[in-house]
């Protein structure tokens, strides 16, 4: 449209018609126009980016939910380890004074 409307100032120009104002409003808003369409580009490129962005960031996510259950699964297994040595050293001590307890003087 604005092309066509460029055209016909053109034709009027060269007819003696003063459109010199008209002209540079309409290239000015084709100007305009042009960056819009940039900007729209620009504007779908840093869209994609986001959604690049958060699909990373959920992923990164779960694996810190697997990774922390697996923590806290070791966590578990450590804390029993740890009561099972305990038992187990108790269970030594005790041996230890039967065994001194029942040796002859």
């Amino acid at each position: 449209m604005f092309d066509i409307n460029l055209e016909t100032l053109s034709v009027l120009e060269s007819h003696g018609f003063d459109v010199g104002p008209l002209k540079g409003r309409l290239n000015q808003l084709l100007s305009l126009k042009t960056k819009m369409c940039q900007q729209e580009d620009t504007r779908k490129e840093v869209v994609k980016e986001l959604e690049k962005c958060n699909h990373e960031k959920s992923l990164v996510e779960k694996e810190m939910q697997v990774l922390k259950s697996k923590l806290d699964l070791i966590a578990i297994v450590q804390k029993a380890k740890e009561e099972e040595l305990v038992r187990l050293q108790t269970h030594v001590l005790e041996l230890d004074f039967e065994k001194l307890a029942g040796t002859p003087l």
